[in-house]
Order: C-alpha cells, then structure tokens, then sequence
C-alpha cells in the first residue's frame, strides 16, 4: 500500500513544482525585428530675452466697514465631518458635539485638564455639607439643588434663569 502512494506522492510533488516555475518565470520582452532609429525633432526656435516689468500700482486701502445694526442677526457656522448623534456632551462621545456645546453655551459645571469639577454656571458645587445635596436612604431618592450664579446674562442683556437651565 505505501508503494502505491509513492508514485501519487512524487507525482503532487512535481507539479506543486511546476506550478510554481511557472509562476515565478519573468515576463519575456520580445526583442524588436528591426532596428528603428529615433525621429528626428527640431530644435527649438529661440525665444526672447525677457524684459523687465513696470512695478505695480500701490492699492488703495480698503473702506472701513460699520458694525452691523443691533437689529441684524449674525450667525457663524461650525462645519464638523459627520453628523453628530446630539449636541449634548453629557449624553454624546463624538467630541463634536461637547465642541459645538462649549461654543454656544454655558454648563452648570465644567471639568479642568486635570479632571477636577468647578462650577460654571453655577454658584457652587452641591454637596451634602452645603446643602445642596439631601439622600433620602429610606425612599431610596436624593434631591440635588443647583444655586445659579447672578451675574450672568444672555446676549440681550436678560438674566439667566432657571428655567433656561431646565430648557437647555
């Protein structure tokens, strides 16, 4: 039986070889019949020597522009490469919409590089020994009061109150 299997054996053999010669072989270029000699070209016609320039004319300044009436809106636009999921930080983790955040608003509370917490919009930050924060371990609750600081406005000059923190 293992005779058998000898001649299959060397058979596979040579032809996994083969095979492989043949993919291996270079590409064979064929050698041109007749020889052809190149076109002749002319040469190029000779061109002028360039002539110096007359300097430009100063420009005149440009006219100063007034700032736009209070009554017009302006807008700005912030292009991002795709569509963020919502333009909330807290519920989002594009990046892009913690940016557009930063730029049209303020937050209760901000985070420095170092990771640590401080008040924003807020006066300070609740915590259980000011008062801002009461745990009700019975009904399983806890209450979270924000003081908002005073000296904050919108554009318009209006306060900002606690009811745009509710709406934002």
């Amino acid at each position: 039986m293992v005779k058998k299997q000898i001649p299959i054996t060397l058979a596979t053999i040579l032809l996994i070889l083969a095979i492989g010669l043949v993919g291996c072989r270079s590409a064979v270029t064929p050698t041109p019949t007749e020889a052809q000699a190149p076109e002749a070209t002319q040469a190029p016609e000779a061109t002028q020597a360039l002539q110096p320039t007359a300097p430009p004319a100063p420009t005149a300044e440009p006219a100063k522009t007034e700032a736009p009436p209070a009554s017009e809106k302006s807008s700005i636009t912030i292009l991002i490469p795709e569509d963020p999921p919502s333009f909330n930080a807290i519920v989002g983790d594009t990046g892009y919409d913690a940016l557009v955040m930063n730029l049209v608003m303020l937050g209760l509370t901000g985070v420095d590089p170092e990771g640590k917490v401080y008040p924003e919009l807020a006066a300070e930050l609740p915590t259980v020994e000011n008062g801002g924060v009461v745990v009700d371990e019975e009904a399983g609750t806890m209450d979270v009061t924000w003081k908002l600081r005073q000296d904050v406005q919108w554009a318009d000059g209006t306060p900002v109150t606690a009811d745009d923190v509710v709406f934002t």
